[in-house]
């Protein structure tokens, strides 16, 4: 996997999230497809990202993004397994908890 700088998630008219951006070149899209059409068929799911500040009221989201923008980061990392997380449908603010793991062989790399 590779992250190529920084991105953004809307929630609404009053909150964002910024993430880390992952490369989505065509075998990274292939593959995360068809894990999402083996773990939840029929959902749609954004893009995957790696969250690093959730739920920003507006205000300080318009303060930070520009720092984050102006950012150049760039990392390569190889995943030996995949964290699936859950969070109670009723509290969106409830914490996200550890679902199942799915370790990667080595041949699957």
């Amino acid at each position: 996997m590779e992250i190529t700088d920084f991105e953004f998630l809307t929630h609404g008219k009053n909150k964002r999230s910024i993430c880390a951006a992952l490369k989505l070149d065509a075998e990274t899209k292939g593959w995360f497809n068809e894990v999402m059409n083996i773990l939840a068929p029929g959902k749609k799911i954004n893009r995957p990202h790696i969250t690093i500040a959730r739920d920003i009221p507006i205000e300080s989201f318009n303060i930070l993004w520009p720092y984050f923008q102006k950012l150049e980061y760039n990392d390569r990392f190889i995943m030996d397994h995949l964290d699936i997380l859950e969070q109670e449908i009723s509290d969106y603010y409830c914490p996200m908890l550890p679902f199942r793991k799915i370790a990667f062989s080595k041949s699957d790399c």
